[in-house]
């Protein structure tokens, strides 16, 4: 594996970890799962893309996806 795609990976799995812990349960409510701050989640979707951006492209850049 190579160590950018690597780092892409560990960096989704950071965003996944935040928005674990940024949720919170609201029962009797139409969605029951919320983000307790607003901010936390929009970090944590902006590493989500970045993390996948970097895959995406470093396996492009290496041919295994053709576009």
């Amino acid at each position: 594996m190579d160590i950018i795609i690597l780092i892409g990976v560990i960096i989704m799995f950071i965003s996944f970890f935040i928005m674990i812990i940024n949720t919170k349960y609201t029962p009797f409510h139409w969605r029951q799962y919320r983000s307790r701050s607003k901010k936390w989640a929009a970090i944590s979707l902006i590493l989500l893309l970045v993390g996948l951006a970097i895959i995406i492209l470093k396996a492009m850049a290496n041919g295994q996806i053709r576009y």
